[in-house]
């Protein structure tokens, strides 16, 4: 709750954290297209962590598409933030 405050109040770190919550889904359910999203933001505003666990995302997202082809929507929207 806390750091969905912070997120909102557009603190670096806050941001951050909610995209750690939602990527591990704790206090949350675990969502990684979202937790990217934060990470993305976090990312803009500073937080060169937060490409660790782009790349992280990233790479599990491959692995899943290689399972299921269809899936491609966080692939398009990563490398449209990342370029």
């Amino acid at each position: 709750m806390l750091y969905r405050l912070a997120s909102m109040q557009d603190s670096t770190l806050g941001i951050y954290n909610v995209g750690c919550c939602l990527e591990e889904g704790n206090g949350v359910k675990a969502n990684l297209d979202k937790a990217a999203l934060f990470y993305l933001r976090a990312l803009e505003k500073g937080e060169f962590d937060a490409k660790e666990w782009l790349d992280k995302i990233y790479d599990e997202t491959i692995r899943f598409k290689m399972k299921n082809p269809s899936y491609k929507k966080l692939d398009e929207d990563y490398e449209s933030f990342k370029n």
